[in-house]
């Protein structure tokens, strides 16, 4: 059924399948009614599902539990897969290829792989372990930066290991919360380079937690087109100001547009 306002005309996201201004949420233990209400309302803007609450992903849901909510994605068209600390205990563990099976056995899509708080891994093995994943039918996700930076990364720094994960196999990069955070503080026009270095159509930025100050800053200073990783909650503020209609964007749809397409 159309909306009943449709003769009001807005700017237009555009529609999945997207290859910018994509939001992957986070789902850190939804249950599955408040789960399927959200997607019902929401989930064409939704583009892919991030299962994080690692504890209770690795050792507290019952695999029907996971499943059922797999499954509930799946029916509104959401690939997902779980957060990059899942898989760096498997790394320590020794457990990849088990974790990986297991995760395509039981209806993910796809896999995060960070190292934001283990060793960092040889170039060789990172490579590899990203093309572990792929023959075991997963989507790819690398994340770069660590969740405790000593320094602010370099524009070249952040592009060469972008660039490097992108021809190891993974389907989009991630950049971390903290190092984002930094350099928001130190020089934000890294992100800015990197951002039209390797293309936003490569490049996710994470902005978990405090609240969507991080999420709405991005849209701000990066475009409505950058790809964002956040609390699925956020998901309906990140589409308002990516259009240009909420207060924390100035609603410069109205102030700079004239309200005019």
């Amino acid at each position: 059924m159309a909306n009943p306002f449709n003769f009001l005309k807005l700017p237009v996201h555009p529609p999945k399948p997207r290859h910018v201004g994509l939001f992957i949420g986070g789902d850190s233990g939804t249950p599955l009614r408040a789960q399927e209400d959200f997607l019902e309302t929401y989930h064409d803007l939704v583009d892919y599902m991030k299962l994080t609450g690692h504890v209770r992903l690795l050792s507290h849901y019952k695999t029907d539990w996971i499943v059922r909510k797999l499954d509930l994605y799946k029916k509104y068209g959401i690939d997902t897969f779980p957060g990059g600390i899942s898989f760096e205990v498997a790394v320590l563990q020794q457990q990849t290829p088990r974790f990986f099976n297991t995760l395509r056995e039981i209806g993910f899509a796809g896999v995060e792989i960070s190292e934001d708080v283990i060793p960092p891994m040889a170039p060789k093995a990172r490579s590899d372990i990203i093309a572990q994943a792929r023959d075991a039918g997963l989507a790819v996700f690398t994340e770069v930066g660590r969740k405790f930076p000593s320094e602010p990364m370099t524009t070249e720094r952040l592009v060469e290991l972008i660039r490097a994960d992108l021809e190891s196999g993974s389907r989009m990069v991630v950049i971390e919360r903290s190092e984002i955070v930094q350099l928001k503080q130190k020089n934000p026009q890294v992100l800015i380079d990197t951002a039209a270095a390797v293309g936003h159509d490569k490049v996710i930025f994470e902005t978990h937690i405090p609240g969507p100050e991080l999420l709405v800053w991005l849209i701000r200073t990066i475009g409505p087109d950058v790809n964002l990783m956040g609390h699925t909650e956020y998901c309906p503020l990140a589409h308002d100001c990516r259009l240009g209609m909420n207060r924390q964007v100035g609603y410069t749809f109205l102030t700079e547009m004239g309200g005019k397409l």
